[in-house]
């Protein structure tokens, strides 16, 4: 298993997106290293349809949002599933980019690929 370190992490300022902030806590996901060039970042949405989420690139923040309508034809006794909207903003490096998203089980998970630096050789003249 490699080292991670907040270098090959693809992600800025992982103490302010990290941390459980009212307000900034949901959905709750894990971060998961797959190789030396992507990541997945996989968030609990149990209960929301692919129609229902969105995921998005903007700029360089990861941009995971759901709509839930409120469930008005049941009655319940007790309700402790939330239906809400939300939206959660994950800063980003500038070389990484997502490549991949699927919902499964209530999963979502996003991949992101760190894209190689453009190298370039020049000849001395």
């Amino acid at each position: 298993m490699r080292r991670i370190t907040t270098t090959s992490y693809p992600f800025f300022g992982l103490d302010s997106s990290f941390s459980a902030k009212p307000g900034n806590s949901f959905p709750l996901f894990n971060v998961v290293d797959i190789d030396e060039t992507r990541f997945a970042i996989e968030f609990a949405v149990a209960g929301y349809s692919r129609e229902e989420l969105s995921v998005t690139q903007e700029g360089n923040y990861l941009v995971v949002s759901g709509t839930k309508e409120k469930s008005e034809d049941k009655k319940y006794f007790f309700k402790g599933i939330a239906e809400r909207n939300f939206e959660r903003k994950i800063p980003l490096r500038q070389d990484s980019e997502i490549s991949n998203a699927r919902l499964e089980n209530g999963i979502l998970e996003v991949t992101l690929t760190i894209k190689e630096e453009n190298k370039k050789s020049i000849q001395i003249g």
